[in-house]
């Protein structure tokens, strides 16, 4: 398996081309859409795995409910998480 390192510049253009991806899809929403999201729905929306969005909610990134044993997730504030980066304690994401 190869490893591959991001440099800052590459990273930051990923994250842009993300946010203005999630913008567009987001901001086409109409009222069949549900504001709040399922952890389902969140995974395929970022193509992440369930341990990854579990350490992101542990940690605080992505803001999320509990309603009886389901997690769900505002679409603001998955945006928002993105657009304000990974790292919220001011140092370098590597």
């Amino acid at each position: 398996m190869e490893i591959s390192i991001f440099e800052k510049e590459n990273f930051e253009n990923f994250k842009n081309e993300l946010v203005a991806e999630l913008k567009s899809v987001l901001g086409n929403t109409t009222k069949e859409q549900p504001q709040y999201l399922r952890s389902a729905q969140v995974r395929e929306m970022l193509n992440i795995s369930d341990s990854t969005l579990q350490n992101l909610r542990i940690k605080g990134i992505i803001p999320a409910f509990k309603l009886g044993d389901m997690w769900l997730y505002r679409q603001a504030d998955i945006v928002e998480a993105i657009e304000g980066g990974i790292n919220k304690n001011g140092g370098d994401h590597e």
